[in-house]
């Protein structure tokens, strides 16, 4: 908990001074990725019935995701406002010619609330995840967001060229 509070001034630090938001949130989901690895090997049935040893990879992982963590918290919403192409309340003429009123602060507050809403089924979904821990075995539960999170770093380097960097 101390470091997930910590590590993101460090990394709001990082991108702001040298790497930029989207480096610095890759870094961290990178370390995330590893650290997801990380718990499906603490969770194997033989690495959790040989003792301790089971405790080091899980201590690894807790650290790893709260790196994670803390470096994509500060700059994931940053980014995201920096896709919107206006900065002040317009007048817009659409290909069809009819004129619209766009209100930067709306755009921004429903980017806000998709970010927000999309957090939250997330997190829904893990209620599958402690069933599976409960039938199968901390390994699948571990290893499912382990996967869709895999999903996430490839959908990241896939949009990297299309984003905005400010």
């Amino acid at each position: 908990t101390f470091l997930g509070y910590v590590i993101p001034i460090w990394a709001g630090w990082l991108a702001d001074s040298s790497w930029g938001k989207f480096r610095t949130i890759m870094m961290g989901v990178y370390v995330g990725i590893f650290g997801h690895i990380l718990f499906v090997i603490s969770a194997i049935p033989g690495v959790i019935n040989s003792g301790k040893l089971a405790l080091i990879p899980l201590v690894l992982g807790i650290l790893s995701t709260s790196f994670c963590s803390g470096c994509i918290k500060p700059n994931l919403m940053p980014l995201l406002y920096d896709q919107v192409p206006y900065k002040h309340n317009l007048l817009k003429r659409l290909p069809s010619g009819e004129v619209v009123y766009v209100d930067v602060d709306q755009s921004l507050e429903s980017l806000s609330m998709f970010f927000y809403w999309s957090i939250n089924i997330g997190a829904f979904l893990s209620i599958g995840t402690s069933y599976a821990a409960r039938r199968v075995g901390f390994w699948l539960a571990f290893l499912v967001p382990s996967i869709i999170y895999a999903l996430v770093v490839i959908a990241m380097l896939s949009i990297k060229r299309y984003l905005h960097h400010e």
